[in-house]
């Protein structure tokens, strides 16, 4: 039962990291092409602080593509440098990949939640023609780190075997 809600989560995870990538990319080019017929056929600027959101909706593509690519197994690998070690040694060289891979995602998460956290409490709002809280952003970005760090942590049970030391 535990197995079956770990892996029904793990699904619904994916599925809206995959939802949430489309959105961001979608988003990016929405606003870079409103903002370009903006600035060119109407010679005004509304979109004020387009860059920042583009800027935050990229940071979103690409902590909701760690995650997926992780989970999908479609990352880029250490194939290059795994295959010259041999042994009890290669598999002390994957466990030091992964131990590596958590504290990035520790730090990616750390770095997101504090950057949230403090536009929270500066109530920083992005205007352009639209206002929007800087925080609600922000907190996709969280959610993508977090992701990316559950995957890592939490991910396929392959992949125990892979990064164990007798292999």
């Amino acid at each position: 039962m535990l197995n079956f809600l770990r892996q029904a989560f793990r699904s619904a995870m994916l599925f809206m990291l995959e939802m949430g990538s489309g959105a961001a990319l979608w988003g990016i080019v929405a606003l870079l092409s409103l903002g370009a017929i903006e600035r060119n056929v109407f010679g005004t600027s509304n979109f004020g602080n387009a860059d920042d959101l583009v800027a935050y909706s990229s940071a979103i593509l690409f902590s909701f593509g760690l995650a997926l690519g992780l989970a999908r197994g479609v990352h880029v690998s250490i194939d290059i440098l795994d295959k010259w070690f041999q042994g009890r040694l290669r598999g002390a060289f994957r466990l030091m990949i992964r131990i590596l891979g958590i504290l990035s995602g520790f730090i990616l998460s750390y770095g997101a939640v504090a950057l949230c956290t403090q536009s929270y409490e500066r109530k920083r709002i992005y205007y352009g023609s639209i206002a929007v809280d800087a925080w609600i952003i922000q907190l996709i970005l969280v959610i993508g780190c977090l992701a990316f760090l559950y995957e890592f942590v939490f991910g396929k049970e392959e992949k125990d075997a892979e990064f164990s030391i007798n292999n």
